[in-house]
């Protein structure tokens, strides 16, 4: 075993890739150096309404969010409003969603939920007691230990038992892997 100490490493050719290690092996920054360049959270993914959903009130509904604002690694899926981890790119990841609430009674409750790998067994739940009739925005993030393959969707629900609408104007539905977590 040796130290290699140089101020520049690169390909023979200056494109293409260069490799450290091999599968299984751990690259070990010290404490102190700073990495330069760029590291990216990724995948990430946001995706909002293109219209108001309207939906019944007391119970929960998929938030339909049909429009990609961005998608890095295609692990969202419009057709079914729902991101799933690919392959190779398991970990822990943060995801936020909004949602604009329309008339809703005061004293009654507005929720963002996530659902993940199709269950609703409390992921990421953020619920508001409404203290005046009206409009209310808010967000609800979540940090998900998530593995290849698992999805995670949204959820909304008002206990108000009428007619309930969520603005395209702020409901939107985003996440990232973070790094180093």
């Amino acid at each position: 075993m040796g130290t290699l100490k140089t101020t520049n490493i690169q390909t023979i050719t200056g494109s293409g890739t260069l490799t450290l290690g091999t599968s299984g092996e751990t690259l070990t920054v010290p404490t102190g150096v700073t990495v330069g360049g760029t590291l990216t959270n990724t995948p990430s993914f946001s995706a909002k309404l293109t219209s108001n959903q309207t939906f019944t009130g007391s119970t929960e509904v998929k938030v339909q969010a049909n429009l990609e604002n961005w998608d890095t690694d295609g692990a969202y899926d419009i057709s079914n409003y729902r991101f799933t981890v690919p392959t190779g790119k398991a970990g822990k990841y943060l995801i936020i969603g909004s949602g604009k609430f329309s008339g809703v009674p005061a004293n009654e409750y507005a929720r963002i939920r996530y659902y993940l790998n199709g269950s609703s067994d409390l992921f990421g739940e953020v619920r508001l007691h409404l203290a005046y009739a009206g409009d209310i925005m808010f967000k609800a993030p979540h940090i998900f230990d998530l593995s290849d393959g698992d999805y995670v969707e949204m959820y909304i629900r008002s206990d108000d038992t009428g007619t309930n609408t969520m603005l395209h104007q702020g409901t939107y539905f985003s996440g990232f892997k973070l790094i180093g977590a």
